[in-house]
């Protein structure tokens, strides 16, 4: 096994160990993403089912239904006051309360009473003019005023069969028929139950938009919270995906502490030896020979020169 095969084996087990430790890490890491994401959904998910709301949006959609319905109770306010407004007015040119209306309308529907006040009209107009002509205890005065009492008594008495009327009230009232009045009887009618409607839709309304107001008002917190959690979920999984894709990008990249080597050029053989070097190993001693021949012969020459000096110091100084 050549040395490049070797080296090449090292590596390819330095990447897989350095491979299995970014994956032992990466998946750890996972699973604790993976936690706090499925963590974060679960609460979630408690605080819709506890509080009825998914959202922030679910929450302002409601704050926007009841401002709708706060601006539609304004609506029907000012309607309502319009109607009142026409029924009062109605109720005054005809004499007639608006809750008696109806069952005034019903009785002058009423075939038998309209017969006897037609009756009545006969009678009346033929006392008139009895009157005119005879004094009250004459007989053709007596005769149609006793007639006209037994019919004003018999349509009285149909008075008391409708609901809501007797013949005190409708005796002090005067609500005889008129051919004028019975349109706009019928119309005071049709404007009172219009007045009634609106009454009661406007009562519903109310209670609705309160109970709406408070709702919202408990709701507030606990839509605060959930955008909150929402907030975290998505950066959780943000977090949760951004990892996942390293590892996965780790996985693959098998080079990234240990990069590809390759080899740039095959050795090759040198043709000629590089040691030893036969011509500077003899120019080497060559030198190395004349140094030692040099050296040696300074130091006789040195002998030859301090002898003679060294016998003429050793001379004086015995003399002297």
């Amino acid at each position: 096994m050549t040395l490049i095969e070797v080296f090449m084996q090292e590596l390819d087990r330095l990447r897989r160990d350095e491979l299995g430790s970014r994956t032992d890490s990466s998946a750890e890491a996972i699973r604790d993403y993976q936690a706090s994401v499925h963590e974060t959904q679960t609460s979630i998910s408690v605080l819709q089912q506890t509080s009825g709301l998914l959202s922030m949006e679910h929450y302002q959609d409601q704050v926007y239904e009841a401002d709708q319905l706060e601006a539609e109770v304004l609506k029907v306010e000012a309607e309502l006051r319009q109607v009142v407004s026409e029924v009062t007015q109605l109720a005054q040119d005809l004499g007639v309360p608006p809750e008696l209306a109806a069952a005034v309308l019903q009785l002058y529907s009423d075939h038998e009473f309209l017969a006897l006040t037609e009756q009545m009209s006969e009678v009346a107009a033929d006392l008139a003019t009895a009157s005119r002509q005879y004094g009250a205890a004459h007989p053709k005065v007596r005769q149609p005023k006793l007639a006209y009492e037994a019919l004003q008594r018999d349509a009285l008495s149909r008075v008391d069969a409708m609901p809501g009327l007797d013949q005190e009230r409708f005796g002090r009232l005067g609500l005889f028929p008129d051919g004028n009045n019975g349109e706009l009887l019928t119309e005071l009618v049709q404007k009172e139950s219009r007045r009634a409607g609106l009454d009661a839709r406007l009562t519903r309304m109310r209670e609705m938009l309160v109970s709406r107001r408070q709702e919202l008002l408990s709701l507030a917190p606990t839509a605060a919270e959930l955008q909150d959690m929402q907030r975290n979920f998505d950066v959780a999984e943000a977090i949760f995906a951004s990892a996942i894709a390293r590892a996965e990008a780790s996985r693959t990249d098998l080079y990234a502490s240990y990069p590809l080597a390759q080899v740039l050029e095959d050795p090759s053989l040198p043709e000629t030896s590089s040691a030893p070097m036969t011509k500077l190993s003899i120019a080497a001693g060559i030198a190395a020979t004349l140094a030692l021949i040099i050296g040696l012969g300074m130091a006789w020459f040195r002998h030859l020169l301090l002898d003679p000096a060294l016998r003429r110091y050793h001379h004086v100084d015995e003399s002297g």
